[in-house]
């Protein structure tokens, strides 16, 4: 995470502020329903004040979340550094780019050369239309995925991008504003990936995701699917990210897929296996 490089003030801010916000049971949840857009004061703080890349998701603390993240990323690079893989390192979801920090931090501690891709609307999310998402628990219990929700000050990718440019080379780092559909398709990586993370939250998105990178052969044997919100809507294997990579992987016959770690409450890691283009 490159933590000793970051400002004092950065630390102080998230330390004396939003770690004691997080922990309140309330205001955390306010903060994760509403989007980051519709509080005043949070735009100022990330435009002025401190480096957005630092703040951790909403339902963690930044001290809970290095525990989690750092612990899981670490295993998850050590994996692709140890096994000789070669590719890039993918994200779909990036939000205010914590855990982008994390992995550009990690692929220069182990000195790796790969590209860092993330992608994200930075608009929040799309328009639930999906019937698997409009019954999730997610959007019709909870409430916290809606349209929009998570949306982040316009001017918040450049800000990701001038943050992690300073951990890798700027020209190793490519950020993809928009909805997935509308950018997937001209801007991917032309080699294999090595880690995809899918922190996309909604069925359909993680699907399409799935099937755009399935179609476009990214996956290479050994590499790591992270997946973020995998037990989200009480684990229900019918419902977002679990029901997305079931059904993408059943849609072919050539990769599989098999469980590796769990971590957090919320997050789960597989291994992609390729059986060869004529299985």
């Amino acid at each position: 995470m490159n933590t000793r490089r970051e400002r004092l003030i950065d630390r102080a801010v998230v330390a004396f502020l939003i770690d004691p916000m997080l922990r309140n049971t309330a205001l955390r949840t306010k903060l994760k329903r509403d989007t980051y857009g519709e509080s005043a004061w949070i735009p100022f703080v990330l435009k002025h004040i401190i480096d957005p890349t630092i703040l951790p998701p909403p339902s963690y603390t930044r001290e809970r979340a290095d525990a989690v993240y750092g612990q899981a990323f670490r295993r998850c690079v050590e994996f692709s550094v140890r096994s000789n893989l070669t590719g890039d390192v993918m994200e779909f979801g990036t939000l205010l780019g914590y855990t982008a920090r994390w992995l550009a931090g990690l692929i220069r501690e182990y000195g790796s050369s790969v590209s860092l891709w993330l992608y994200d609307s930075f608009e929040g999310l799309p328009d639930i239309q999906a019937e698997e998402d409009l019954t999730s628990y997610d959007v019709q219990v909870n409430k916290t995925w809606f349209k929009g929700a998570m949306k982040v000050y316009p001017e918040i990718h450049s800000r990701v991008q001038e943050a992690l440019g300073r951990i890798i080379p700027p020209d190793s780092l490519h950020v993809i504003k928009g909805y997935f559909e509308q950018t997937l398709g001209a801007n991917l990586p032309e080699g294999k990936a090595t880690i995809i993370h899918v922190d996309s939250d909604l069925y359909a998105s993680a699907k399409f995701v799935l099937e755009t990178l399935l179609r476009a052969e990214k996956f290479q044997d050994g590499t790591i699917l992270i997946f973020d919100d995998f037990n989200s809507n009480r684990a229900n294997p019918r419902m977002g990210e679990r029901l997305a990579l079931l059904e993408a992987f059943a849609s072919q016959t050539r990769f599989t897929v098999s469980p590796w770690f769990s971590y957090g409450w919320n997050g789960q890691t597989f291994f992609v296996h390729d059986g060869g283009p004529d299985a």
